[in-house]
Parts: C-alpha cells; structure tokens; sequence
C-alpha cells in the first residue's frame, strides 16, 4: 500500500468519525419529537420515554434556551 492510499483511507476515516460525531448526537435530538408522539399515542410506556429522555433532560436543567427549545419541538408532534 503507498502512502497516497493510506492518507486516503486515514482522510476518510476521519471524515466518517466526524460525522457520526455531529450526526448521532442530532439525530438523538430529532427523535425526540417523534419519541413525544409514540408515548402520546400509547405506543410506549412514559417510563421507556423517560429513560430515552434522560441526556436531553439533563441538558434542558442546565440551559434554559435548550430546554425551550426541546419543549417547543415536542409540542410539534403531541398538538
């Protein structure tokens, strides 16, 4: 292998842990509306909606403008 090809793989690499950085965690945050909705409709129990809620609520006791905006977001899918 030549070392254009192992800074291709590495460059690539990085470029996919990057993104799975950003988008795991924004992707957490867009399910919760929808999360909103299944335990609004009786599809899950509030103690699974709770639990899967729990990093975002330990972030909205800490940062007003997060917690408001959470709040609004959710409200979208529960009417």
């Amino acid at each position: 292998m030549t070392s254009t090809e192992t800074k291709s793989r590495s460059s690539r690499l990085t470029v996919a842990i990057i993104a799975a950085v950003v988008l795991v965690p924004i992707a957490y945050l867009l399910s919760i509306g929808p999360a909103a909705w299944l335990l609004g409709h009786d599809y899950i129990p509030e103690d699974v909606f709770i639990t899967y809620l729990e990093p975002a609520s330990f972030l909205a006791r800490h940062c007003r403008p997060f917690h408001q905006a959470i709040e609004w977001y959710a409200s979208l899918f529960t009417g």
